[in-house]
């Protein structure tokens, strides 16, 4: 900190002026990491200190700027497949003391700090007096803003040397190559050679480096901060494990996340009896901690359990000894799942433009408290063999477990709400895959960009397929709301040259986003075991005949 010189003592003219609720407060922050040795395998600890300010004491706190981006899961997972598609090295890169390395001088903002015993006498101050004040002149860990500031300063400097920002994810950086006659380029003559993606101080840079103009753009990144690590091939970001393969292909784990972080809730033999009694305080900081790990382990790797995570998350306001079981559970199946990895792959050599997005929709009605229900969306990348028919690996981009705002009196109403939230989630992937290649997108143009990515809906609702076949008022369906929404969502999906595809339930992977527990977890569970080959997905005229479709071997 004091090398940064983020920090200075304040004058007496400075302190005469000040009130004491002008002066935040600072301390010392232990945490341990976990590393671990490639050679021997061993996980070490070791002890880390961090001087942090009391952010919340900001005198000027309600009128700051605070909001930063994080990249979402969506962004991520469009970033690792591009990065197997177009064949681009993987590395990581670790920033040292990040928020101090912006470029923001707060001299200007009149922050001031009581500093700790030991930055006092570093800085020649007394120990305890009135006058044992600090200005803070940098963006220190602790201010409320202190993350937005290390945001503009990347996106700044990024943007300033030929990195362009993609509006679909505000953490997401690519940089382009004039190349029009190479087969990965897009409509523009544009070709993918390089990006970028943060969360806080973590960065995953990947680039082509046979290409000079990427070798270029990273040799300046190298020398914009100053790095505590930089590794090629394999990385750990935001808790999930990568690694890429020698045939560019990507493979993500939360093994090592899951070992350390996800532990059974302590309960009694003889609370364990009491199964309907309501928890006490203890417990219930106990279940909300457990399923603080659980939810970040099924948002990022291990969906099959994401409804059952979100269904037990409704129960909060009435938290019973049975949901904390529940939640041990849980916890003992995410272990067992701890080897599970989710794979990018590379689709052989074949363009980006050919590769599809194929939306998954199911409901489950009335599975939730109070009646309402629950959708399950899973979006994917599949290369053009899927529009025959034929079994392909396929590559996850996103998914979503959640409550259906609407309460509804029969299945297809709730069907229907699952497939107009998977529309606007398909139409949002495939402006992020023209967008992550280069395409620059512009307001009035939008629907011929969606238009020209190839893209699906699956569902496995015989009455919702029929009906948006059909042509009678509100598609022939008994409720007017959810036939006029179907009406609304065919409407879009024919614009935007969307396919409209029927599947029985047992080959729908959105079934095991609906309904918790076996069978229905059972498809995506097999998917994983079969390195993401999917079910066969042909036309309602051959399901008809062939019947149930089975998982590739």
């Amino acid at each position: 900190m004091l090398c940064e010189h983020a920090i200075r003592a304040a004058t007496r003219g400075e302190v005469d002026g000040l009130s004491e609720k002008d002066i935040m407060g600072m301390r010392w922050v232990l945490i341990w990491k976990t590393t671990h040795d490639p050679t021997t395998k061993d996980s070490l600890r070791r002890a880390k200190g961090r001087l942090v300010i009391l952010g919340y004491q900001h005198p000027r706190l309600l009128g700051l700027k605070t909001a930063s981006p994080t990249a979402s899961r969506s962004g991520k997972h469009l970033y690792l497949s591009c990065c197997a598609i177009h064949k681009l090295s993987l590395e990581s890169a670790d920033a040292s003391s990040a928020f101090l390395q912006t470029s923001a001088n707060l001299e200007g903002e009149d922050l001031y700090a009581r500093p700790p015993p030991e930055v006092a006498q570093t800085l020649g101050l007394p120990v305890r007096s009135e006058y044992t004040v600090i200005k803070i002149l940098k963006a220190i860990y602790g201010l409320a803003n202190a993350r937005r500031l290390w945001y503009i300063d990347i996106s700044l400097k990024l943007t300033e040397r030929q990195w362009i920002k993609l509006g679909c994810d505000k953490r997401y950086w690519i940089l382009t190559k004039f190349a029009p006659d190479d087969p990965q380029c897009n409509a523009d003559g544009y070709k993918l050679i390089g990006q970028i993606i943060t969360h806080a101080d973590d960065f995953l840079i990947a680039g082509d480096l046979q290409e000079p103009e990427h070798v270029a753009a990273r040799d300046v990144l190298h020398g914009l901060y100053r790095w505590g690590k930089w590794e090629i091939g394999h990385t750990v970001f935001a808790g999930v494990s990568c690694k890429q393969l020698q045939n560019f292909e990507i493979r993500a784990d939360m093994k090592d996340y899951i070992k350390e972080n996800v532990h059974l809730s302590e309960l009694a033999p003889a609370r364990k009896r009491q199964l309907s009694a309501n928890t006490n305080h203890t417990e219930m900081s106990a279940f909300r901690t457990l399923m603080g790990t659980l939810q970040w382990t099924v948002t990022q790797l291990i969906l099959q359990l994401a409804v059952d995570v979100s269904l037990l998350l409704s129960n909060v306001g009435d938290l019973r000894v049975e949901h904390l079981m529940t939640a041990n559970q849980l916890a003992r199946d995410v272990r067992k799942c701890a080897d599970q990895e989710m794979i990018f792959p590379t689709f052989g050599d074949a363009p980006w433009t050919t590769i599809g997005i194929v939306q998954y929709c199911d409901a489950a009605k009335g599975n939730r408290p109070n009646c309402f229900s629950t959708g399950g969306l899973l979006n994917t990348l599949l290369d053009g063999q899927f529009r025959a028919g034929h079994v392909r690996q396929i590559g996850i981009l996103n998914w979503r477990s959640f409550k259906l705002p609407r309460k509804v009196a029969g299945s297809n109403s709730s069907e229907g709400q699952a497939l107009a939230f998977g529309e606007e989630m398909l139409r949002l992937s495939r402006l992020s895959w023209a967008e992550c290649h280069g395409k620059t997108l512009q307001r009035w143009e939008l629907d011929d960009v969606v238009h020209e990515i190839h893209g699906a809906v699956v569902t496995d609702s015989r009455g919702i397929y029929d009906a948006s076949k059909s042509e009678s008022p509100q598609k022939g369906l008994r409720s007017a709301k959810t036939g006029t929404e179907l009406d609304m969502t065919c409407e879009e999906l024919i614009a935007l040259g969307t396919e409209i595809r029927w599947n029985h339930g047992g080959a729908l992977l959105a079934d095991s986003l609906t309904k918790r527990g076996y069978p229905a977890r059972r498809a995506l569970e097999l998917l994983f075991q079969k390195q993401q080959r999917c079910p066969e997905n042909r036309l309602p005229e051959i399901c008809r005949k062939i019947g149930n479709c089975q998982f590739e071997i």
